[in-house]
């Protein structure tokens, strides 16, 4: 399912988020695996919606394995303020509005039951937004290429889109997470590829996507973004060369190179109402039509994936006999007409989508 992860649910009722009640919460699932979704059949358009729209399920008490390891690190930023007299009445403060939020019932729905709209059950789980899931596309797209016996001697071309809202100066935000995960960074030091990490960001631990042996900050990554004038869009060129992921598949030795491209749109995923639909319809239309019209980042792809096209060309188009695609969007088909590229894998997340092209 796009868009969502699965954690084990909760079957019991709920008092204060004391440690022992959230232990008890998670006992009855603790060595069990997870029943098929929808009782195993065909879901439905209206299920696949629901679940697709749990990006709020992280913060559901049902789901105590985000939600109290999420609120943890914030507490933990409040004990740790340097010089605040307020120390204990901020925790005391934030220990009561956490159990407040905690046995509000209407918060549970926030993550949707693999057996939606019928009751879960000790094996069912609970869908949460896929951050974990779906995100790390990228690294996900090379394993699946590495494991289906891809070229390692092929250098891989990846157009990575990033549909963020702005580009941060804080090097700990998400942004910066989202790609410097692949990379060995300052965020994952310490951490071997594939084994556990808490990087900035993250609403819990999860096991690192670094796919890549090249070092990579936040201030060289910020030093290779470039402005598209006339456009909030902005790009940059990366390149890496695969360090050994078992968890994701990754074998060591490829090399890849990647175009970036950041959105900078306000691009929201809580549309909810009537309302939010009608507010939000014109500035994601104009977003639409901004991306389409832009001729510099048309020739941006154009530029990076021409010599790719080339070589194609001058072996005869596509030699795997793999199935074509053109590039998205009425600009880059104007500019890149009749151009083709293979396709090896694609996975749409919440934030990024992954083209490898050889």
């Amino acid at each position: 399912f796009p868009y969502t992860t699965l954690f084990p649910s909760p079957l019991l009722g709920k008092g204060a988020p004391s440690s022992s009640n959230v232990a008890r919460k998670t006992e009855s699932t603790s060595d069990k695996t997870f029943a098929p979704a929808f009782g195993g059949g065909d879901s439905t358009v209206i299920q696949v919606a629901a679940i697709s729209s749990a990006a709020m399920g992280t913060k559901s008490p049902a789901v105590p394995s985000v939600f109290t390891q999420d609120l943890s690190r914030k507490r933990h930023a409040i004990k740790q303020a340097e010089g605040d007299k307020m120390i204990a009445a901020k925790i005391k403060a934030f220990d009561a509005q956490v159990a407040a939020a905690y046995s509000q019932a209407i918060l549970d729905k926030f993550a949707v039951c693999t057996q939606w709209p019928e009751p879960c059950g000790a094996e069912d789980g609970m869908f949460v937004d896929g951050w974990i899931s779906d995100n790390p596309a990228f690294a996900i797209n090379i394993g699946q290429y590495h494991i289906s016996g891809g070229d390692l001697s092929k250098t891989l071309k990846v157009i990575l889109t990033n549909t963020n809202e702005e580009w941060p100066t804080d090097p700990d935000h998400f942004q910066f997470t989202q790609i410097l995960q692949y990379f060995e960074s300052p965020l994952n030091k310490g951490v071997d590829p594939g084994s556990f990490n808490w990087p900035p960001g993250m609403f819990v631990p999860y096991q690192s996507p670094q796919i890549f042996s090249d070092s990579l900050d936040a201030p060289g990554l910020d030093d290779l973004i470039e402005p598209i004038a006339g456009s909030n869009m902005t790009t940059a060129l990366l390149k890496g060369t695969t360090t050994g992921n078992h968890v994701y598949g990754i074998q060591a030795g490829q090399p890849v190179e990647i175009l970036v491209i950041n959105v900078n749109a306000p691009i929201t995923t809580y549309i909810a109402t009537p309302a939010l639909v009608e507010a939000h319809t014109p500035p994601l239309a104009k977003m639409t039509a901004d991306i389409a019209d832009s001729e510099e980042l048309a020739h941006r792809i154009k530029a990076f994936v021409e010599p790719l096209i080339s070589n194609a060309d001058g072996a005869g188009g596509d030699k795997d006999g793999g199935e074509q695609s053109h590039l998205p969007h009425s600009a880059g088909q104007s500019v890149l007409q009749g151009w083709h590229f293979r396709t090896v894998a694609t996975l749409s997340g919440v934030s990024f989508l992954a083209n490898l092209v050889m």
